[in-house]
């Protein structure tokens, strides 16, 4: 699903039409071709804001306006211009039957009028993908009052026809024609001014025509200008953003190859021969004198060693099959490309998720799913201990930037749920945690209720414990997976809080059994 514009509701003009109008454009006798010429509005009731989809998919391009009309790019645009046009028709002759005229004349303002109306006069129009023509339902108050209201009238009805019969039937039309034609003839040849055609005039006409053209040809190669500049800067943005990744990735994988030669050169390192043992001194064996046992309290400084001996052992809960496991999902879609806290939110999500690595016990096996483009999540896999740095990698790829469009990349966040659930052994202590910036947009699924889906997996998997992080406004829906399966929700507001609340998700996992 494709949002070409969003608009302020507050701004609507005829909001009677507005919630019912699509469904009775999807009800017109027309092809499904022509159905895609509407974007279907959909209201945020939160934000007091219309959001304008279409199924299509590509790029969306806003037609400039200049004097009462649209203008479609003669080179990229020739297709969609006549897609409009035959479009156009095919819907006016559809909604024709449908409109209705009051007893003036007059048409009455209802669903077949509106329509018509935006055939003829849209105020917002788009081109997806250079070939498809959108319009998008919406006219504003000021925009309706001065470039539709009053313009489309029905036609004059036909005039009686006059009773009777005969010459003189047509005599008094007659004696009308000529004495008009007498009136024009004495206009003509005594008063307006020879040469009929006011050269002067129609010179001023013309240049002032031609000075319109050039304005309105000039508009659109600057929109034309600045919409490639905007697009070069975010590609500039974004070059710059993975250059800076991929120099961190460098610079730790140098790190861990210095390591790797501090461990070899230390083990390649000639050993000092030992010592010879002393001899042994024999000394008088003494019998200790018994002490007396006292109840005492534990140290301050044994808190922490006896927590550990609470702990069971490793062999003994891999051997059991109850190591607890570890699965996390991070979106990677188009609207991570946003920013929190002055900080882009796909890469505080990056950063936030490889400290958590660090901080997981190693003993703990790790599931990784990347929410980035439809149809399903990507499925990294699992990451054992000694596979922590190929999971700091893998999560790098969770990133729409490694993506030529990256700001279309869309969210399975469904597909997303429901292989944390697969990962996972029902009879073994889990850990989820869910990061997302907004809802599933997926055709095949953004339908699907999140608060069932959960109901479902926690019948499943009962011992699976789901923790949300929500990132952004549009991300509150996924809140009740953390409500059913007995997680936590949290909303961090910047990159360090994104870190904090990371890392309490995960706090039973810090360290899990002793060796």
């Amino acid at each position: 699903m494709l949002r070409v514009m969003r608009l302020s509701a507050s701004d609507l003009a005829l909001k009677e039409d507005i919630s019912s109008l699509y469904g009775f454009i999807r009800s017109l006798p027309i092809s499904e071709q022509a159905k895609t010429m509407f974007a279907r509005p959909e209201l945020d009731g939160s934000s007091g804001y219309y959001n304008f989809y279409s199924d299509l998919t590509g790029g969306v391009t806003v037609l400039p306006f200049s004097n009462g009309q649209h203008f479609f790019d003669q080179n990229l645009q020739q297709q969609a211009l006549n897609l409009f046009e035959s479009r156009k028709q095919e819907i006016l002759q559809a909604v024709e039957p449908h409109l209705q005229i009051d007893e003036q004349g007059n048409y009455i303002q209802n669903q077949a009028m509106t329509v018509k109306e935006l055939l003829e006069h849209p105020q917002h129009l788009v081109v997806v993908d250079n070939k498809e023509p959108v319009i998008v339902p919406f006219y504003d108050n000021s925009f309706y009052q001065q470039e539709v209201a009053g313009r489309v009238v029905p036609p004059p009805p036909p005039p009686p026809a006059a009773a009777g019969g005969g010459f003189w039937r047509y005599l008094l039309p007659l004696l009308l024609l000529l004495l008009l034609l007498g009136a024009l003839a004495y206009y003509f040849l005594k008063v307006y001014p020879w040469p009929f055609v006011d050269e002067s005039e129609e010179a001023r006409k013309q240049q002032i025509a031609a000075l319109e053209q050039t304005i309105a040809d000039d508009k659109k190669a600057l929109d034309e200008i600045n919409n490639l500049l905007e697009k070069t800067n975010l590609r500039l943005e974004l070059a710059e953003q993975t250059l800076k990744t991929k120099i961190a990735d460098d610079k730790k994988t140098l790190q861990e190859i210095n390591a790797l030669l501090d461990k070899t050169n230390a083990a390649l390192a000639p050993k000092p021969e030992p010592e010879p043992a002393p001899e042994p001194v024999v000394e008088p064996v003494v019998e200790p004198e018994p002490v007396p046992v006292v109840n005492e309290q534990p140290a301050p400084g044994a808190t922490a060693a006896a927590q550990t001996k609470k702990l069971p052992k490793c062999s003994v809960i891999e051997k059991q099959g109850k190591m607890p496991q570890l699965v996390i999902a991070s979106d990677g879609s188009g609207s991570m490309l946003e920013t929190m806290g002055g900080k882009m939110r796909i890469q505080a999500a990056i950063n936030a998720a490889q400290t958590l690595v660090d901080n997981v016990d190693k003993n703990v096996p790790i599931h990784l799913f990347g929410i980035q483009g439809c149809p399903i999540a990507r499925d990294y896999g699992v990451f054992g201990g000694n596979n922590r740095a190929q999971l700091k990698r893998a999560i790098n790829q969770i990133d729409p930037r490694h993506s030529p469009r990256p700001l279309y990349v869309l969210t399975p966040l469904v597909s997303a749920l429901r292989g944390m659930a697969g990962a996972v052994d029902a009879n073994t202590e889990a850990v989820g945690i869910l990061i997302s910036d907004g809802v599933d947009t997926c055709p095949g699924s953004k339908n699907i209720d999140l608060c069932s889906l959960a109901r479902d997996i926690h019948a499943q998997k009962p011992l699976l414990k789901i923790n949300v992080v929500l990132i952004g406004d549009e991300a509150a829906s996924a809140k009740c997976v953390a409500d059913i399966t007995g997680g936590k929700v949290y909303r961090p507001s910047n990159a360090s809080a994104l870190v904090t609340d990371l890392k309490n998700a995960a706090r039973s996992l810090v360290k899990v059994c002793v060796e």
